[in-house]
């Protein structure tokens, strides 16, 4: 659980499939003081483990956070010729964000504006549709900041400058983490 800024909360849970053979879908929801929050939807690739994020919730609820995972569907992977699921994932997965740098807010400014900025990079020879990114802020191995980005369309090869913004006091910050997140099991993600 992370400040998510005034009177709002960020959680920030991890998942793991350890299923080599098998990708899975989660509905969930969160618990904040007893109040539930909207069922979502998540999926967790074949050997990922992976953070399942709720940005911006109201911490007026209370102080306790529970994350509740309703169902789980599970879908054995295809992997079209590859000899694991793992080579598969390498060979569409080769998205990576390069130079990534982060800007500090100004602490004479009357609203903390910080910045992350990164070019995104599609290795792969595939293009996708709706590719949400994950950014994490780290402190040494603590994250102290969480946001998302999503890209309408991704082209093979394609190089893509980006910023994320942050609108509240973090602390010092150490290290940016661009986390794909992308589900290569599902036909419409592809162009």
């Amino acid at each position: 659980v992370l400040s998510g800024g005034v009177g709002k909360i960020d959680l920030l849970p991890s998942v793991e499939n350890r299923n080599g053979g098998f990708w899975a879908e989660l509905e969930y929801r969160y618990v904040i003081g007893g109040e539930e929050l909207p069922l979502r939807k998540a999926f967790v690739l074949p050997g990922e483990t992976k953070f399942v994020s709720e940005l911006g919730a109201s911490s007026g609820f209370g102080a306790s956070a529970e994350f509740r995972i309703e169902r789980r569907l599970w879908h054995r992977v295809d992997l079209q010729g590859a000899r694991s699921a793992s080579e598969f994932a390498e060979a569409r997965l080769a998205i990576r964000a390069e130079n990534p740098v982060y800007a500090p807010s100004d602490p004479l400014a009357t609203t903390p504006v910080s910045r992350a900025a990164f070019t995104l990079v599609n290795s792969s020879a595939f293009g996708y549709y709706d590719v949400n990114l994950l950014v994490l802020l780290y402190r040494g191995d603590a994250v102290v900041g969480v946001n998302r980005a999503s890209l309408d369309v991704l082209a093979a090869g394609e190089r893509k400058n980006m910023e994320i913004f942050w609108y509240q006091l973090l602390p010092q910050v150490t290290k940016v983490e661009v986390v794909p997140d992308l589900n290569i099991y599902d036909p419409y993600a592809y162009r």
